[in-house]
């Protein structure tokens, strides 16, 4: 596990309980960098993650190693910064029961 992921898990960990909810969390910018590591940090606390990215092949690649763990994931190829794009993702998150965080 990276360093990066590390860092990541002790935050989430100490600073949200995710465990009671049955929703998906919402992870932007998470193909790469620290949104990758949020990622793998809040599907290891216990969340269905939503890998957002601009780059859905990185954004498909996360989703895998998520997988891989057995973390429930969908990967969603998006610019957070276009309204337009956000309102295009919302529909792909709909089969899990919740919307909690973004």
């Amino acid at each position: 596990m990276s360093t990066q992921i590390c860092l990541a898990t002790a935050i989430i960990l100490f600073t949200f309980d995710v465990s009671e909810h049955r929703g998906l969390l919402v992870c932007s910018g998470a193909g790469q960098g620290i949104g990758r590591a949020f990622a793998h940090a809040l599907g290891e606390a216990g969340a269905s993650v939503a890998v957002v990215d601009i780059n859905v092949k990185k954004a498909q690649e996360v989703t895998e190693e998520l997988r891989s763990k057995g973390i429930r994931s969908i990967a969603v190829g998006t610019d957070v910064t276009k309204k337009a794009d956000c309102k295009k993702y919302l529909p792909c998150t709909r089969y899990w029961h919740h919307l909690l965080l973004h």
